[in-house]
């Protein structure tokens, strides 16, 4: 499944769950040296708030032609983890723009001045 991905992804955990580091570390196995997990300690606030995290369990992933990073809460199970799945290959180039928006909502999302924050909630169903 991660085989295309063209760049690395870094995922950036802050959490103390050991079952989460683990999910997320079998997660970044398959994707093999182009999934990167960076664990961050509950302890260590200042360096998560620096990635834009305010609490956990979560993960900011990082490419290095993302424009920004992609902040997910909670445990990704579920729904959830197809998402994050789609996250990681998208962030590692295997999906190309055009794809993913098109048409009226490409142009106007290029036509932003400057960074927006945009938050989507999910349930589990």
């Amino acid at each position: 499944m991660f085989g295309a991905l063209k760049q690395p992804v870094d995922l950036h955990l802050y959490s103390d769950e050991p079952e989460l580091a683990a999910l997320m570390g079998e997660v970044a196995k398959a994707g093999g040296a182009l999934i990167r997990v960076h664990p961050i300690a509950e302890a260590d606030a200042p360096r998560a708030r620096a990635l834009g995290i305010d609490r956990a369990p979560a993960m900011a992933l990082t490419s290095p032609s993302a424009r920004g990073r992609l902040l997910f809460y909670g445990h990704p199970l579920g729904y959830e983890m197809s998402a994050l799945v789609m996250a990681i290959l998208d962030l590692g180039g295997t999906t190309p723009d055009s794809a993913l928006v098109g048409g009226d909502t490409r142009r106007g999302l290029e036509a932003l001045a400057e960074d927006t924050f945009i938050q989507v909630f999910t349930t589990p169903g």
